[in-house]
């Protein structure tokens, strides 16, 4: 006996099932593997429609619908089978067989649709399949419904609605056309041939399924061949640009090792020529500082033998002016003694030219000189006003030559200087002439 339900295990899928057939409340149920299952599974349903299913179907998995649609103000019941265009040709078969089973699921079917795109599933081809499906058509006959798909996949659908047959009579009833022997609300039985008819349609229909399978096998084998033979040109292929590419590699590893080794010698030869110049370098600086070392102990030996004349001149300055100081006391003693005899009180008067030390400025000052002191006057004719009166014992501590620490003295001829022990400046003198100087 038929059930009208699905044969499946998955109780969701026979609860949507009914919901479509029976309840009425959906319109659309859609059953794929998912990502993890490894059999069909319930993905969705819903009352909204071609539409709403379309929008639920993914695009790149294979996927089997129920719906109802109405055709002419009928409802019908359409299986769809999608099967996306990128399907490799086992897994397409496989799908073909799967398509099948579903059908033997869904017993209310009226039609089956196939396709591979989203955009063929309008209500427009619904009602195509409907149509090709419920043509009035001989009952021994079985009709193919062909699908829209581009590929080699085919369909089959229900068998059309049976025609009504005459009336049956019962043994209990009268004669044919009599008023108590008809059944006005009761539908006449279909009418599916004789047995041997039947065994006959079904071997017909497995021997197409058997044909349809070989030919999606062989198409199977073919595409695998294809496949096959592109593998293997393009690992021919492969393997020409490989052979190339190392080819192209050993010869650019060639041209760098010959790089390399022309870099490392050109290395070696600048490495050469660096030592070579930084022992010629050496060698030169080597004869420099021999050089430079003879100099300065020949400047050494100079300047050791011009210190040595220096000294030997200091001592015999010192000896000369010991020896002039000692005549400029003789004469100055004689001076005095003369000056002392005449009675006079002036030893020594003339012209004297004065700079103390903080000042760059020489003036010339007209100076009388006695036994007492040293006065100064601005000029000759004023010797009654002195401006400065240098007193002798007390305030001169010495008289000094150049040599004798004033060195800036030493060009200025007839120059001394007069050291104070007061705590004056000392004061610098030179005299027109070597006889004012010594007295």
């Amino acid at each position: 006996m038929r059930t009208d339900h699905p044969e499946s295990s998955d109780p969701e899928i026979r609860k949507a099932y009914r919901a479509v057939v029976q309840d009425g409340s959906l319109n659309w149920l859609l059953l794929g593997y998912g990502k993890w299952s490894s059999g069909l599974k319930l993905l969705g349903s819903g009352s909204q429609g071609l539409p709403d299913l379309k929008g639920h179907i993914p695009v790149n998995e294979v996927c089997f619908a129920f719906c109802r649609e109405n055709v002419d103000g009928t409802p019908f019941f359409i299986t769809i089978a999608y099967i996306p265009e990128r399907t490799s040709g086992l897994r397409r078969a496989r799908a073909l067989v799967t398509s099948r089973t579903v059908q033997s699921w869904f017993r209310a079917q009226q039609a089956i649709l196939t396709g591979s795109r989203l955009e063929d599933l309008t209500s427009d081809t619904l009602a195509a399949a409907v149509h090709a499906t419920c043509q009035p058509q001989d009952v021994h006959t079985e009709p193919i419904i062909r699908s829209s798909s581009d590929h080699y996949d085919t369909e089959k659908a229900l068998p059309a609605a049976p025609s009504a047959g005459p009336v049956r009579r019962a043994q209990s009833e009268g004669p044919v056309g009599g008023p108590s022997t008809l059944h006005p609300q009761r539908p006449f039985p279909p009418d599916f041939g004789s047995p041997a008819e039947r065994a006959r349609r079904r071997m017909e229909h497995k021997m197409h399924q058997e044909a349809e399978e070989r030919e999606a096998e062989r198409q199977e084998a073919a595409r695998q061949a294809r496949i096959k033979a592109e593998k293997a040109e393009m690992l021919r292929r492969f393997e020409e640009e490989e052979h190339r590419r190392r080819i192209s590699l050993e010869d650019e590893l060639h041209r760098v090792a010959e790089v390399r080794a022309q870099r490392e010698e050109d290395e070696r030869e600048e490495e050469h020529e660096r030592a070579m110049q930084k022992e010629a370098k050496r060698q030169a600086d080597l004869e420099k500082r021999l050089v430079e070392t003879r100099r300065l102990q020949e400047y050494r030996r100079e300047e050791q033998r011009r210190s040595e004349e220096l000294a030997q001149q200091e001592a015999e300055s010192r000896r000369v002016a010991e020896d002039k100081r000692r005549r400029a006391r003789s004469l100055a003693d004689q001076v005095r003694r003369e000056k002392a005899a005449a009675g006079a009180s002036v030893l020594l008067n003339g012209w004297v030219s004065i700079q103390v030390t903080d000042s760059v400025v020489w003036r010339r000052r007209h100076f009388q000189l006695d036994n007492n002191a040293l006065k100064l006057f601005k000029n000759e004719k004023e010797v009654n006003l002195p401006l400065e009166t240098i007193k002798l014992k007390g305030c001169v501590r010495s008289v000094n030559e150049w040599n004798e620490g004033f060195e800036e003295l030493r060009a200025i001829p007839h120059s001394f200087a007069l050291v104070f022990g007061n705590g004056r400046e000392t004061m610098f003198m030179y005299t027109d002439s070597e006889l004012d100087k010594d007295v």
